[in-house]
């Protein structure tokens, strides 16, 4: 009898140290990237990065392959979905190349490589951004990008907001 209840002990004390050493499991409520605040925003780092390039398009220009890295900087455990991610420069938007949704605890980050794989260079030399679901949620200007790498701080650039028409001219 002894034995049994030792046996149960234990499993409880497995189950319950298990589910109390997830930082997730420690999280009471995760946030919808969309839904943060401008201020939680701000301390998600995104970085979008011209992996390489994958050759000509139709005598048009290089084509990027571009990844993307994201870091949850705020004290939220943060929903992101891949498949919202787009690009617009003028033209109708791109989407993503990835389809899929993960939870970022608190100063994790993830890096999703070839999220845009075939993305016209012009799209980086100009007025150009990358936003989540709806245009109004900006990531990054894609100004630049061409060059390496383009990071949500360019947000706050004065030259990048002026080629994208929100600076003073």
């Amino acid at each position: 009898m002894k034995k049994k209840y030792l046996f149960f002990f234990s499993l409880l004390v497995i189950v319950i140290s298990l589910t109390g050493c997830s930082p997730l499991g420690r999280m009471k409520k995760i946030t919808e990237y969309n839904h943060l605040s401008s201020d939680d925003k701000r301390l998600v780092t995104i970085v979008f990065r011209n992996a390489r390039s994958t050759g000509v398009v139709g005598g048009g220009g290089q084509t990027l392959d571009v990844d993307m890295k994201i870091k949850n900087n705020t004290k939220k455990a943060i929903r992101f979905d891949s498949s919202k991610v787009r690009v617009t420069a003028g033209g109708p938007p791109m989407k993503s190349a990835y389809n899929k949704k993960f939870v970022l605890v608190p100063g994790a980050s993830k890096t999703l490589t070839s999220i845009f794989p075939r993305l016209p260079g012009q799209m980086t030399v100009g007025a150009g951004y990358f936003y989540y679901d709806q245009k109004k949620y900006k990531m990054t200007y894609t100004y630049l990008l061409f060059n390496g790498h383009v990071t949500s701080k360019n947000l706050f650039d004065v030259v990048a907001q002026e080629i994208n028409g929100k600076g003073k001219r």
